[in-house]
């Protein structure tokens, strides 16, 4: 690893940073077979030894799988960015995702996933996703009035203030309410679906057959069909109004190939539809929930952002024309992404024999990026383990090297939706902050875990204290 790269963050620590929050302790070796596995079912990211932290690459032999963490910057880009069939679409990727989201473009290959994510993409520009402001706006308004109603304080589980919040959103902007939108069913059944993921991880790495049980497999499937079911009822409803809508269900609907005038048939609309709905509703939800977990540990950051805020917007409703000015705003939420970020890990299977930061990778390895782990490098960060918004200052930010920092991924198939998340995040994150106070709770220590996104394992109960506002 380049030597550039080993220092590269020393300007970014203020004098001031001194805030260490919990994190994983990784073995020094790694783990026999048996712990091994239970890690992977009880939280993947436990068994990532300090090497996958201290390499730019290490190698791990598992039954019938070789593992390669790969965290190199040119490494994971090579990985992430390769055009040819070197690096494909991992097993693991399929059997966690396909039973929600079917062919959708997370999980697609080749011309289906070039077709849908062609179609798709115009639908996410800077441009277009700003005029969702006010919804995201309102949606934050509504969680400070609900926490106002219990009171000048409370303990609030934020985790779950976050969840319904992003929740509100889509269904204000992709799905809305007057089309009979369930919001507290698709919230219910996102979590089961959810919350055996990791069985699916470990019976792909050992090649377990699809149709083998785990505990919670049914009912996690049961979601999946659950969702896919009331999705379909909704498409099906839109075709027969005829009526057209200006939100994403009615543009992606309406959209076409340009090459060919091909519209997207139903199906692949529903795939879409919960792919979109999965990662958009996630990532933010717990980008926000770490985010806010770090300012109760750091008061003094609350009120740096609430003056910010109070500079730039006063007392009135965020807009789209305050985002791109609240850039502490933005540096908090980047340092929360990267100590946590909302896609804690990526794979790819290797096709044919590669070099890889200087070690040979056979094909048929699997090819883990560890995020999380990426994020507190030690060959890459200062003091990683260290809360310090300013490493995400205009001048230290733009010379990092890409792969460096992907809280949504990177590559071709970087996260769709990063942007509607960002703009979403500085949005609601400004708006709470500027009315409510957050200390943590007595005993709190929460633990990131990894499931699709990285939760905090019993969730995020906060004290929350309402300040006086003035219209």
């Amino acid at each position: 690893m380049d030597t550039q790269h080993e220092r590269f963050d020393a300007r970014a620590r203020a004098p001031e940073s001194h805030l260490r929050p919990p994190t994983i302790t990784p073995p020094d070796h790694p783990l026999p077979f048996p712990r091994s596995l239970m890690a992977v079912i009880r939280n993947p990211i436990e068994g990532w030894c300090k090497a996958v932290y201290e390499e730019p690459i290490f190698l791990e032999q598992m039954p019938g799988q070789l593992l390669a963490f790969v965290t190199d910057p040119e490494a994971v880009r090579s990985v992430l960015q390769s055009t040819g069939d070197a690096f494909v679409k991992s097993d693991v990727d399929r059997r966690l995702l396909s039973p929600m989201v079917g062919e959708g473009v997370l999980t697609a290959e080749g011309k289906k996933w070039r077709w849908q994510r062609h179609t798709t993409a115009p639908l996410f520009r800077h441009g277009e996703l700003l005029c969702y402001v006010e919804a995201m706006s309102a949606a934050a308004k509504r969680v400070c009035d609900r926490w106002r109603q219990a009171g000048p304080k409370s303990i609030q589980n934020v985790d779950q203030a976050m969840i319904r919040a992003s929740f509100e959103i889509i269904a204000d902007t992709m799905l809305p309410h007057d089309d009979g939108f369930d919001i507290a069913l698709i919230e219910r059944c996102m979590a089961d679906y959810l919350a055996v993921s990791t069985w699916d991880i470990a019976y792909a790495l050992l090649h377990v057959p699809q149709w083998m049980p785990f505990p919670g497999k049914g009912r996690s499937r049961g979601a999946a069909k659950t969702m896919r079911a009331a999705m379909s009822d909704l498409v099906e409803q839109r075709r027969r109004s005829g009526k057209a809508h200006d939100d994403l269900l009615g543009r992606m609907m309406a959209a076409t190939d340009p090459e060919t005038g091909e519209a997207m048939p139903s199906d692949q609309v529903i795939d879409n539809l919960l792919t979109f709905l999965l990662a958009g509703h996630e990532t933010t939800a717990t980008m926000l929930t770490w985010t806010l977990y770090l300012l109760a540990k750091a008061p003094e950051w609350q009120e740096r952002l609430a003056a910010e805020v109070r500079a730039v917007a006063g007392n009135r409703d965020i807009t789209a024309d305050d985002v791109a000015q609240l850039g502490l705003t933005r540096q908090v939420l980047n340092e929360a992404a990267r100590l946590y970020p909302p896609v804690p890990v990526i794979t790819r299977l290797a096709t044919k024999d590669v070099e890889l930061a200087g070690k040979q990778v056979p094909a048929g390895a699997l090819c883990v990026i560890p995020i999380y782990a990426i994020h507190r490098h030690a060959l890459l960060w200062d003091d990683p383990d260290i809360f310090d918004p300013p490493r995400f200052s205009d001048d230290l930010h733009a010379g990092r090297p890409r792969c460096t920092y992907m809280p949504f991924g990177a590559g071709p198939r970087i996260c769709m939706g990063a942007a509607f998340a960002n703009i979403e995040a500085v949005t609601i994150l400004a708006t709470l902050i500027r009315d409510v106070r957050l200390a943590e709770t007595a005993g709190l220590n929460p633990v990131p875990v990894a499931r699709v996104s990285l939760r905090p394992k019993d969730g995020m109960p906060l004290e929350v204290t309402c300040l006086e506002t003035s219209a």
